[in-house]
């Protein structure tokens, strides 16, 4: 882009700002207070100019977490913004770049396919030129696309797109309706919530899905966050609060944020709201910028791989986990995950042992327990990987099998000649897990909360079978002095992106899989602890989880401290 075409874009944006604020001032642009979607009226001011300096009062819920502005605009006043400011002062590639728009179409039908959704008709609210939907045009599929602006609507009428100047509401009134519903960077813009949500749930046909796009609080610069047109900003855990309220489930949801969600009939109520979510924010806008929120993990296998591999194990007749329920019961348990602090704990772990404490590993140390002379009562089979089947073969005929159904059927066959297997399923919010369960050979079907990892599945599957005393090992959660006890079978298939964290002064490095899942250890443990499944927790080595743990376990009193015995280089 020309120096010339930068001024000519720069003068335009100052012109148009300026128009803004005089309208504000004089009342063309009139003004009204508004409450927080939650209904609460008491917001902390996080900024008062938006980041081109317009009046812009930008505000912290204290209830429930969300920003919003307040006061704002009137619809009217928006209305007009959007048809004669908005679009000089906040251009972007999407307006300016064919190709840039067609890339972000095309990403939005590779998540189609990764989450199996695979529709047949397309609607994009909000759409500028219609550039997105280029790609499902392309694919032969039936678009139509509407949004305020008639100069970006005669754009993409000139380039063939199938877009008309309206709302979702013109749409609506003519009985238009898709299996796709977009809202790409749309949701923050819209002043009603409730509203144009109910407006998504008309527009959808009966197995439709809606994708939400929005710039996501912990993935966005501060610098370049706050403007007059975003009228609420979100984090995963406020997008997830409103559309749960909304009566919306996640199928897919990240701080990016892109998201799919699918209308239920349950609805949240409005005061249940996330303890930590206003903290999370302030912490993000400067209270505490080193906090690290919540991260959200998603598997990593296509949602119709999954579907297939959950049927293939509901279909071998393994027998459900329910058979073996409490079998254990008072009993404690020593919990064998793969990070190579437990290569200093061998010793600790056949003293377990002797004292009567029952084994649950992690299928990929089923080799490392062998070499070491430790016989698992229980084997966790937890991933689909193609390195998994691996780590069964040649398991001690004594120790009992314990698979996820979305292991799928490579680990069917391998276990095919073990006489002792159980499975369990895990929640899933892409699965239809009811359905898939009355098409088994038995009704009757185990869900275990195994969070991301399989060392947090022995946990859950220890209290499953009535074990309240867990003694956990190799649970680093971290890159120490290596990433896998050695020699154990298989490392996965990614090559991790590794990430500094510091913890009350010491540094980690770690990944965002080793750090979620540490964060999963928390919540999960807590509810153990008030549902009476847990008294006891003992973690052995060099544990993230540990140090993230000290202030929080210290107060629980099953926490105990363990020998923190590390291996020398």
């Amino acid at each position: 882009m020309s120096p010339r075409v930068l001024d000519d874009q720069f003068i335009a944006t100052c012109v148009s700002t300026a128009q803004v604020c005089d309208k504000q001032i004089s009342g063309q642009y009139p003004m009204e207070t508004v409450p927080c979607y939650c209904g609460a009226s008491s917001p902390q001011i996080v900024t008062s100019v938006d980041r081109y300096l317009m009046p812009c009062q930008t505000n912290l819920c204290s209830a429930c977490g969300l920003l919003y502005i307040s006061p704002r605009m009137t619809p009217a006043a928006y209305q007009a913004f959007y048809e004669q400011e908005y679009r000089q002062i906040y251009r972007t590639d999407d307006d300016t770049d064919p190709l840039f728009a067609l890339k972000n179409g095309e990403f939005v039908l590779h998540q189609c396919e990764f989450y199996d959704v695979l529709p047949t008709s397309v609607i994009d609210v909000g759409c500028g030129t219609g550039g997105m939907l280029r790609a499902f045009v392309q694919r032969g599929i039936v678009c139509h696309g509407v949004d305020h602006d008639p100069t970006a609507i005669a754009e993409g009428q000139r380039q063939g797109l199938p877009v008309e100047v309206g709302t979702a509401q013109t749409l609506i009134d003519r009985g238009v309706t898709a299996d796709l519903v977009m809202l790409h960077h749309v949701l923050e813009h819209c002043l009603d919530l409730s509203a144009t949500l109910a407006q998504m749930r008309q527009l959808l046909t009966p197995q439709g899905v809606l994708y939400i796009a929005v710039p996501g609080i912990h993935a966005t610069s501060i610098t370049g966050m706050f403007q007059l047109a975003h009228v609420y900003h979100f984090t995963a855990s406020t997008l997830e609060y409103v559309m749960q309220c909304e009566g919306w489930m996640a199928l897919m949801l990240g701080e990016q944020i892109f998201s799919f969600w699918k209308p239920t009939a349950v609805r949240r109520e409005k005061t249940e709201v996330s303890p930590t979510a206003v903290q999370d924010v302030a912490d993000t806008l400067g209270s505490n910028p080193t906090r690290i929120p919540e991260l959200r993990t998603y598997n990593k296998f296509p949602v119709k791989l999954q579907r297939q591999n959950v049927q293939a194990v509901l279909a071998s007749g393994i027998p459900d986990f329910s058979a073996i329920r409490n079998a254990e019961q008072g009993k404690a348990a020593v919990i064998i995950g793969g990070g190579p602090s437990v290569e200093g704990q061998v010793e600790t772990i056949q003293r377990l042992i002797a004292d009567g404490c029952k084994v649950v590993a992690i299928e990929r140390m089923a080799g490392w327990c062998q070499a070491h002379g430790i016989v698992p009562e229980y084997l966790s089979v937890l991933d689909a990987s193609e390195d998994v089947p691996s780590s069964l073969q040649g398991i001690h005929p004594e120790t009992v099998c314990i698979t996820a159904t979305q292991c799928g059927q490579a680990v069917v066959d391998v276990l095919a000649s073990h006489q002792r297997v159980y499975s369990y399923s895990c929640p899933s919010g892409c699965l239809n897990l009811p359905t898939l369960f009355e098409q088994a050979v038995s009704f009757k079907q185990t869900v275990l909360n195994a969070g991301g990892s399989v060392t947090l599945s022995c946990m859950t599957i220890a209290m499953a079978l009535g074990m309240q005393t867990l003694h956990i090992f190799g649970f680093d959660c971290h890159v120490g002095q290596g990433a896998y006890a050695t020699g154990i079978t298989g490392v996965g298939v990614e090559t991790p992106r590794y990430l500094e964290v510091e913890v009350d002064g010491q540094p980690f490095t770690t990944t965002g899989a080793y750090l979620s899942f540490a964060q999963q250890f928390f919540p999960l443990m807590e509810t153990a602890r008030v549902m009476g499944f847990v008294k006891s927790i003992n973690i052995y080595g060099d544990s993230l989880v540990t140090a993230m743990g000290n202030a929080w376990l210290k107060e629980e009193s099953l926490w105990q401290t363990a020998p923190q015995e590390i291996p020398s280089s």
